[in-house]
């Protein structure tokens, strides 16, 4: 791959936001499913080769617990600003919820543990991609090899890197937003699991 002065360091690390129920097991809305925290989608704008996206907060620009936390309700906030606009144009209600998101925590994620999930079908880096206003934002990306054999195990092998993504974090840092206070008792119902312990893994902040 070439130079790309948004590609981060090997030293960095990056925050994967918990945000409910994006991370919901199917089906069963007051739960957790690490494949969902950690699921990577396809970007608006289709790429050759193939890349997966997985958004995360670039810790160099988020170097606190606090800071962080203030990212991931912002993050939360807007997506429920736009929810809001779209039902406002329709005439409809949105409920609290049912139809919002909210922000519970954080995973931190080595950059390096991100590279070294890299495998014969998928190069896996972090770049930083900053959004709505947001220098922080960043991706996790895997990017399908230029050549590759016939029929590679494609599926399989974004199962392995999320799993060893999943393996590598650090967390949960749990937090309700001061939006969401009378929520609290429900949305602190809400299991944050923690991954399991692995010598190389970040260690909690």
């Amino acid at each position: 791959m070439a130079a790309d002065s948004s590609l981060l360091d090997s030293s960095e690390v990056v925050a994967r936001c918990a945000i409910f129920p994006q991370f919901s097991s199917n089906g069963i809305r007051e739960s957790f499913a690490y494949d969902k925290l950690l699921y990577f989608r396809e970007p608006k704008v289709k790429t050759t080769p193939k890349t997966w996206l997985l958004s995360v907060g670039w810790r160099a620009k988020l170097t606190s617990e606090t800071d962080v936390h203030a990212y991931g309700c912002r993050t939360a906030a807007n997506s429920n600003g736009r929810k809001a606009e779209e039902a406002n144009a329709k005439g409809e209600a949105v409920v609290p919820l049912q139809d919002t998101v909210h922000y519970l925590g954080y995973y931190d994620i080595a950059v390096a543990a991100a590279i070294a999930a890299t495998n014969d079908v998928y190069e896996v880096y972090a770049e930083n991609a900053p959004e709505l206003g947001e220098n922080a934002h960043s991706h996790i990306v895997f990017r399908e090899r230029a050549k590759l054999e016939k029929n590679p195990p494609k599926s399989a092998r974004r199962t392995v890197i999320v799993d060893a993504l999943w393996r590598k974090a650090a967390g949960p840092q749990k937090h309700i937003c001061g939006c969401d206070e009378a929520h609290r008792v429900f949305l602190e119902g809400i299991p944050l699991d923690a991954p399991p312990v692995e010598d190389g893994s970040v260690t909690p902040g």
